[in-house]
């Protein structure tokens, strides 16, 4: 009997899968143009995370609002066109392969935080670091053991951020999201209502895989799974005497 020599995998691209990519790629195209979404190609996880690892991305398309990303989920998720949300890609660990999907780039949405007695406004997009510094300054506590996690507040309530004894989940009163295409938040008012047990927005550390499909391991989120994109939060704080910068 002849010997089995291994010569590697072979590719091969079928004309209706390329079809499909063609069809595809032509209505995120058409999706981006539609509603002024900036649309990239070529990019690279390594280029948008802090540990500067992972493969190319088909397509990334950056909203520049909170209309424009509930949009674009809802025009996505009608195609069929897979997508995941990505912030400021702190602690995020992608593959060195290919990603097959749209990131949907939340860094453009972070409007400053508006501030009402001890509540404050804040979008996804904005810096959890920033975040703390600018409670502190309104003599607000509650969330300054966050301070030295990096990120965005909505990466923060992805995994439920926490430091010395505190937890983002303690203080959220409220959250607005765009899931399965819709814009979730208070039906009477359309500001963010207090989130559901069903919304899964706060699981214990550690221990989220039931809900987005993906693993975290050593505070490390590994993408994968049916996207949530959290748009704006709520937060009661507590008036702080010891200090005010």
């Amino acid at each position: 009997m002849g010997r089995t020599r291994y010569l590697g995998p072979i590719s091969l691209i079928s004309p209706i899968g390329s079809m499909v990519e063609q069809n595809r790629d032509r209505s995120i195209e058409a999706i981006g143009a539609r509603l002024g979404v900036r649309a990239e190609r070529g990019k690279r996880f390594a280029d948008l995370t802090s540990l500067r690892v992972g493969g190319a991305i088909d397509w990334v398309l950056s909203p520049q609002n909170e209309a424009q990303a509930a949009a674009l989920v809802q025009e996505l998720e009608e195609k069929g066109i897979a997508w995941r949300p990505l912030g400021s890609g702190s602690n995020v660990l992608a593959d060195d392969g290919e990603h097959h999907y749209v990131i949907v780039s939340l860094k453009a949405l972070k409007a400053d935080p508006v501030f009402a007695g001890n509540r404050v406004s804040v979008s996804a997009g904005y810096s959890l670091p920033r975040l703390c510094i600018d409670a502190a300054r309104q003599g607000l506590a509650g969330i300054e053991g966050l301070n030295g996690i990096p990120g965005t507040v909505g990466g923060a309530l992805w995994m439920n951020a926490g430091a010395f004894g505190q937890e983002i989940g303690t203080v959220v009163e409220s959250v607005r999201v765009a899931r399965g295409g819709r814009l979730q938040g208070d039906p009477r008012t359309g500001q963010p209502r207090p989130p559901r047990h069903e919304d899964d927005v706060f699981g214990a550390q550690g221990a989220r895989s039931h809900a987005t499909g993906g693993v975290r391991r050593g505070g490390l989120i590994f993408l994968g799974g049916p996207p949530l994109l959290f748009l704006t939060c709520s937060l009661f704080l507590t008036c702080s005497l010891n200090y005010k910068l």
